[in-house]
């Protein structure tokens, strides 16, 4: 067979030979003989020669090398993503089999458990770790078996998915790497905090050191705790692939050492970083003068005032310093917040814990070196409740008010006065025509004439009557005068003189003398004793009647003996007459008697204001003309049989008719009861007989009543409208006139008026009622007490003016007001078609209440004023200079001192402002305080200090890889 080489005219003339790889161990045992590899094909006959190195499957290299195709961005792209892609399957990877590592320890060091036998001496001496590196391999046990169940290799082999391809380059190496040993944590430190979250903190601090070692870290932060696990785990990750990346190659017990000195020195290095480089960003930032300089003695500083400022227990000077500030923190975070009802309010700490000694630091420190700060967040406090407190503001005029309820006023006055005066003039109307049309004289002449007219009428009836008994004929009288001479002769002589009408009662003696003859007329005709005196009947009736109008004078004038003794003839002459009428005029004869007792009873009887009013004496009327008329109008109780007999005998007679009703109105003018409406009902009560022979004048009367009484209601309306809400010349007395007494420029005192009445909500509510409730008189009546709100609970003195010139709020002062029961009954009634305004405002007046604690706080004694200090002196150069001069120290020293002089210097003086700056701000801002006082907690700075721990397990697993290497080159040295 030809040489396949010989084409290439520089290379080598044969094929190097082949190397025995055990040639350098003599002592080894003899390997077989591997087969000799198949010759090369040779090349095939043709014309081409091309077709021969096709045929070989080799390019031909007579032919030019093409050129690799440039890359686009895209394939760029597609590439990066493809190595991300890959990178991160790796890592997800690295961080299952880290995870199935430590689920799989136990199992595992169960199962190297024999290993430990070689401990025993004479067994097998422990393998060191030049017994790694060089390869020599102790004898003694070996671990159970290879995969056992349930060990970590057995998990990765049934839990886990197919793995992906083998990692292609250092990066996937790296990140497979690093995922592991994450993972590997990951377990542990998931426990870990589980416990802690379970436990709490003051748990984890009563569990054994040895749990509480694990547990509390993660208990106290477990944000910090996870961080500082996971960043120890990926320096230990970073580590370890450093160490198996420049091991490649080499034994799994020589890697797995690099791989765990690489992690442990990367661990080292992670902490010396932390330790060195803050040191040193810190000593910049403080030569340069960094404002926001902090560091951690800053801040434990801050918090160690914070907490003896709160006097929490052991954060006293002079204590052991290892207080807890959880107390603290809960108190901020449990404390109000005023911001939900004044947005952009910022409490102080003070004020969100309501702790004293906080606000004794507050008041001392706001005049210190940062009192600025203190200055403007009052500033922009008062801003933000000026704000929240504009959102409720009215925005009306203090003299709307004023002007609505004046306005209203004179309406109701100008309304009042024109019902007066139209219900004056109805009542005018109504009684103009209750005039008399004549005085009492006229009245009682009419009367009297009317009475006369109707006794006269009588009177010719009594005559009809008796002209029928008259002219019946002639009796003889004789009887009639012996009954009038026993009457006589039984009435005493004194009785006969002085009460007889003598010319009445001898008429029948008269008679008889006069009808005897004379004695010889008598002789002559034969006469003998006394002749019979017949005279005509009429003489008797005649008689009758003079003798009845005597009694009725009698009686009239009262003399009642007279009166009986002429009854007395009166009877003797109708016994007379009785007797004597004939047979057939006895019914004439009653009729007319029965006549002549009427008329005496209607007109004659002297009771009767009838006969009273018509007797006379010697021919004139006893009582005058202006008597007649009261004697028939008279009331219910009264003489009304008086009235009925007028109207009986006269009532018809327009003569009597209207002068009844002039005597009515007279007498209701003269008691002056048109004006006065109850009295005039009482009076038509009292009248009602009267007034059923008068309906028209009763009606007349009641409306005159009904319009009189609207008249005093009108008229009274009117007065107590003047008395209670005045006028222009009249105080009034209700809450209105109260009111508008005072002018515009007076309107809190107006409203002062209405807040100290008896019922400040009845005087208000009559107020806005009155002015008609309408948005511009409730809008100025809310201005008047948004000013004396103000007034009462803004400072007023210069110097608490903020920057922008406003006065602040007095939280007590606004709370005050508004519980004052006056003004709330006041508020709640301005606000009651509104309520949320009022509402806005006492939830900020009681969002107000716990702040600015600092202002009624006592000082403490340091005024926290920083000192100044210099970074470095001209007597320190000097003398470190003058040191160098004289060979005490080397230029090296003098430079290094100086610099460390410098350094702690202005780290002392940044701390100094920074502490200031810190506390200052931590009271200003609770949140702020409450995350430094958390992150910062003196009883948990141990806690979090101690290094982190889970990614020690992972390295047992390595530990047990390193004594578990399977490298069969080491396995055939090993075997010799």
């Amino acid at each position: 067979m030809s040489d396949p080489w010989a084409i290439f005219p520089d290379a080598p003339s044969a094929a190097p030979a082949a190397i025995d790889p055990w040639s350098q161990f003599p002592d080894a045992p003899v390997a077989p003989t591997p087969a000799a590899p198949p010759a090369p094909a040779a090349l095939p006959a043709g014309p081409s020669t091309a077709d021969q190195f096709k045929a070989l499957g080799i390019p031909d290299p007579r032919q030019p090398i093409p050129q690799a195709k440039p890359r686009s961005g895209l394939d760029m792209l597609i590439e990066g993503l493809q190595g991300a892609a890959g990178m991160a399957a790796q890592g997800v990877r690295g961080a299952s089999e880290g995870a199935m590592n430590l689920a799989g320890l136990p199992v595992d060091l169960v199962n190297a458990a024999p290993m430990l036998l070689n401990l025993i001496p004479g067994v097998q001496r422990s393998p060191s770790l030049s017994d790694l590196v060089t390869g020599e391999q102790p004898r003694g046990f070996g671990p159970m078996s290879r995969k056992p169940f349930a060990g970590s290799e057995w998990l990765k082999e049934n839990l886990l998915p197919a793995p992906p391809p083998a990692p292609v380059n250092a990066a996937e190496r790296f990140t497979k790497r690093i995922g592991e040993e994450i993972g590997a944590s990951a377990v542990p430190t998931a426990g870990l905090l589980a416990a802690g979250a379970r436990a709490g903190v003051q748990g984890a601090r009563e569990m054994g050191p040895l749990a509480r070692m694990f547990v509390e870290p993660a208990a106290v932060d477990p944000g910090r705790f996870l961080q500082k696990e996971v960043m120890a785990s990926g320096l230990m990750g970073v580590g370890a692939a450093t160490g198996g990346e420049l091991t490649q190659g080499q034994s799994k017990g020589v890697q797995g050492a690099a791989e765990l000195g690489g992690g442990l020195a990367a661990l080292g290095a992670g902490a010396m970083t932390r330790a060195t480089v803050p040191k040193v960003i810190e000593v910049l930032n403080a030569l340069r003068g960094s404002p926001n300089y902090t560091d951690r003695v800053v801040r434990e500083t801050v918090v160690n005032r914070l907490g003896e400022a709160a006097n929490l227990p052991g954060a006293r000077m002079g204590e052991t310093g290892d207080f807890n500030t959880d107390p603290l923190v809960e108190a901020i975070q449990r404390g109000s917040r005023v911001n939900d009802a004044v947005p952009g309010y910022q409490e102080s700490l003070a004020d969100r814990t309501q702790n004293p000694g906080l606000a004794a630091l507050e008041y001392g420190r706001q005049s210190g070196p940062n009192s600025g700060m203190y200055t403007q967040r009052v500033g922009e406090n008062t801003n933000a409740i000026d704000a929240a407190m504009a959102r409720s503001e009215p925005q009306g005029s203090p003299g709307q008010l004023r002007v609505a309820l004046e306005d209203r006023r004179d309406n109701l006055l100008g309304e009042a006065s024109a019902n007066v005066e139209a219900v004056q003039r109805r009542f005018d109307e109504a009684t103009a025509r209750l005039n008399t049309a004549m005085n009492a004289e006229g009245r009682g002449a009419n009367i009297r004439a009317a009475l006369e007219d109707a006794k006269e009428a009588a009177r010719e009836v009594e005559r009809e009557a008796w002209s029928g008994v008259a002219n019946a004929g002639s009796a003889d009288v004789t009887p009639l005068a012996e009954r009038f001479r026993a009457i006589t002769d039984a009435t005493g002589e004194a009785s006969q003189r002085t009460a007889l009408p003598r010319e009445l009662t001898s008429i029948p003696d008269d008679l008889v003398r006069r009808a005897q003859p004379d004695e010889t007329v008598a002789a002559a005709q034969g006469l003998q004793g006394p002749q019979p005196a017949v005279y005509p009947i009429s003489q008797v009736t005649d008689l009758r009647s003079r003798l009845s109008t005597a009694a009725r004078e009698a009686r009239t004038a009262g003399d009642d003996n007279k009166a009986r003794l002429i009854d007395q003839y009166i009877e003797a002459i109708d016994g007379h007459l009785e007797a004597t009428v004939p047979e057939n005029l006895r019914q004439a004869y009653e009729q007319a008697r029965g006549v002549s007792r009427d008329l005496n009873d209607r007109f004659t009887r002297p009771q009767t204001a009838i006969a009273q009013s018509l007797d006379r004496q010697q021919g004139m009327y006893r009582q005058p003309d202006s008597a007649v008329p009261s004697k028939f109008v008279q009331a219910d109780e009264g003489r009304i049989a008086d009235f009925e007999s007028l109207m009986r005998e006269a009532g018809n007679d327009d003569r009597v008719r209207s002068a009844v009703r002039d005597q009515i109105v007279s007498d209701v003018r003269s008691r002056g009861l048109l004006e006065q409406p109850d009295q005039l009902d009482a009076y038509l009560r009292q009248y009602g007989r009267v007034f059923e022979r008068f309906p028209d004048l009763r009606q007349e009367l009641g409306t005159a009543a009904g319009v009189g009484r609207a008249v005093r209601v009108a008229e009274d309306a009117a007065t107590s409208l003047v008395r209670d809400l005045g006028s222009d010349n009249v105080r009034g007395r209700g809450p209105v006139g109260r009111y508008l007494v005072f002018g515009d420029e007076n309107a809190e005192r107006a409203m002062r008026g209405v807040l100290n009445a008896p019922r400040p909500g009845e005087a208000i509510d009559e107020l806005l009622n009155f002015a008609g409730n309408t948005p511009e008189a409730v809008e100025g009546a809310r201005r008047i007490l948004w000013e004396m709100m103000q007034k009462n609970a803004r400072r007023g003195g210069e110097s608490t003016k903020s920057v922008t010139g406003q006065q602040p709020w007095m939280p007590n002062a606004l709370k005050s007001f508004l519980d004052d029961p006056r003004n709330s009954v006041v508020l709640a009634r301005l606000y009651r078609d509104d309520p949320s305004h009022l509402m806005n405002i006492s939830n900020i007046a009681e969002a107000l209440q716990g702040v600015e604690v600092r202002t009624r706080a006592k000082a403490p004694n340091s005024s926290g004023t920083a000192q100044a200090s210099n970074v470095l002196t001209p007597e320190t150069l000097q003398s470190r200079f003058y040191a160098y001069k004289r060979g005490q120290v080397s230029g090296s020293y003098l430079f290094t001192s100086i610099a460390a002089v410098a350094g702690r210097r202005a780290v002392t003086r940044a701390r100094e402002g920074a502490i200031n700056r810190l506390l200052d701000e931590a009271l200003l801002n609770p949140e702020a305080a409450a995350v430094l006082l958390k992150e910062n907690n003196p009883a948990n700075r141990a806690a979090l200090a101690r290094r982190a721990k889970t990614w020690m397990p992972n390295q047992v697993s390595t530990v047990l890889d390193m004594l578990e290497d399977e490298d069969p080159v080491k396995d055939a040295i090993f075997r010799r």
